[in-house]
């Protein structure tokens, strides 16, 4: 039987001239994308709540501070499904300041935890991925 994603792959960079990644390094799916869905989400509604009390203050520097808050959003790939995506996000969660700012406890009551929960969710997806590139 002839693997179709394969033939596509071909097609395409021999008739457009665009390399697709192997099998091994495109989209990851599973319980660790799931994991990583559900650890985002939640990182994503302490960062709207992080958001929300900043735009309650009306404070000059508020804007700021909420430009900052969206960057991180922006920054956390809905499904990063490869190994290079995955290495991406380590990197910006373990390397960024602006992560560390955001979990510095604040004034609002409530605690915004990012590195943990995301990196963990990232250590499955890596775990998976390479489980996924073993052939047997």
């Amino acid at each position: 039987m002839v693997d179709t994603g394969d033939a596509k792959a071909v097609w395409l960079e021999r008739v457009l001239g665009l390399r697709v990644p192997p099998a091994s390094d495109r989209a990851t799916s599973g319980k660790a994308m799931v994991g990583w869905t559900s650890a985002r989400a939640t990182a994503l509604a302490s960062l709207k709540a992080l958001e929300g009390a900043y735009r309650g203050m009306k404070h000059p520097l508020s804007d700021r501070a909420i430009i900052l808050v969206r960057a991180i959003q922006a920054n956390l790939t809905a499904e990063p499904g490869t190994p290079a995506q995955v290495k991406e996000l380590e990197s910006y969660l373990v390397g960024d300041r602006i992560i560390a700012e955001a979990e510095s406890p604040n004034g609002f009551g409530f605690e915004v935890k990012l590195r943990v929960p995301l990196m963990a969710a990232l250590a499955a997806l890596k775990q998976e991925q390479a489980a996924g590139s073993v052939k047997p």
